[in-house]
């Protein structure tokens, strides 16, 4: 009897623990709609969230959220305020939106005040510059000088060695040509390569001799090949110096006039650097104070900034392929959010889908990761 009724106290206690772990809330149970819709605060930040002139929002962090919702089964509100980087996340943090959706990049920082999903989008810090040959005319000078300094100094090494040996074959036999001394010997042997290669032929010096002929005649077919390869090579320099920026490595930012969006990851990256910028309140102003000339280049969000570019067609724009620091992009909730394990799990179900895939495709092109 004993033994029976100590048999059904544990079965009583097991089923009691059973339900209370079935209604436990720091249990992870099904995903089910809540009772009223997620307020899910956006910042158009294209091409992750971008508002059309009749006010409707799309972008990719939008087109990805929809999919969650959908995978979920949840109804939700999207909510565009006047929100900034940190406005945006106050909300989060202080609960008045469930979930956060521009380009949050996660940081340790942020981490502090509000939860991250899992990363959806790797990019990095971009530097934004404008082409040499957009208007500075000593700067696409320069470039051009740097661009085919070694080419050229190549060609003065080949017409002092022409010179030299001509020189030398024909100063005995042609002192009044080519100068026996060597300093106005050279000089007249640099003279005759040089006017040689250039089918100018001024007939005031000529070789006399057999060899002296002979190594004139070799020059004379050599320096159309070399005038061709010269003439396509100046072309090349000078169509480089239109496709290279300004500013072409991070090293150059030290001493450069740099922009940035106020609060945002660029200015944090450049303030731990210890590199002054100047901060301005969107990305679409410090392009077009680059344009203007009063930056030398703008840093953010490598992926927003090039789709920036080709958006306006700011030609005179290039974004570097060198980027500054590995950004990753989350979806923002409160912390301790008990939506944050299922907008996971459906978060790393979206982006392993065709749609996902198709949404990059479309937003990014082929630049899309």
């Amino acid at each position: 009897m004993l033994r029976l009724n100590r048999e059904r106290m544990l079965s009583r206690l097991t089923l009691l623990l059973a339900a209370l772990a079935v209604l436990s809330p720091g249990q992870s149970g099904p995903e089910r709609a809540p009772s009223e819709p997620i307020k899910v605060g956006v910042m158009p930040t294209p091409p992750f969230v971008i508002k059309d002139s009749a006010g409707k929002l799309s972008g990719i962090s939008v087109e990805l959220w929809e999919l969650i919702a959908a995978d979920l089964g949840v109804e939700y509100e999207l909510e565009e305020r006047p929100y900034d980087v940190q406005g945006l996340l106050s909300a989060v943090a202080e609960g008045e939106v469930d979930v956060g959706v521009a380009a949050f990049t996660i940081t340790a920082a942020r981490e502090e005040k509000v939860d991250f999903s899992h990363s959806y989008f790797e990019t990095g810090l971009g530097i934004a510059a404008q082409r040499a040959g957009s208007g500075d005319v000593l700067a696409t000078l320069w470039s051009f000088l740097r661009q085919f300094s070694g080419p050229l100094l190549t060609l003065v090494g080949v017409l002092l060695a022409v010179g030299a040996l001509i020189w030398g074959l024909e100063r005995r036999s042609n002192p009044d040509q080519f100068h026996h001394s060597a300093a106005r010997g050279l000089a007249d042997g640099l003279w005759w390569s040089a006017v040689t290669m250039t089918t100018v032929g001024y007939g005031d010096k000529s070789p006399q001799t057999f060899l002296g002929r002979l190594v004139g005649l070799v020059w004379m077919f050599a320096s159309l090949f070399l005038i061709s390869f010269f003439t396509a090579l100046l072309a090349s320099s000078f169509t480089a110096v239109q496709l290279t920026p300004r500013i072409q490595s991070p090293e150059e930012l030290s001493r450069a006039r740099v922009g940035v969006v106020a609060n945002a990851s660029g200015q944090q990256e450049l303030d731990r650097r210890g590199i002054r910028a100047f901060a301005y309140p969107d990305l679409a102003q410090a392009c077009q104070a680059l344009l203007r000339g009063e930056l030398d280049a703008v840093v953010h969000d490598a992926a927003i900034l090039q789709y920036l570019i080709q958006e306006n067609r700011w030609t005179t724009l290039v974004v570097l392929p060198e980027t500054l620091d590995a950004q990753s992009y989350g979806l923002a909730l409160p912390s301790g959010s008990p939506l944050r394990e299922p907008v996971d799990r459906a978060l790393l179900r979206a982006i392993h889908s065709d749609a996902w895939r198709e949404t990059l495709l479309r937003y990014l092109g082929d630049s899309s990761r």
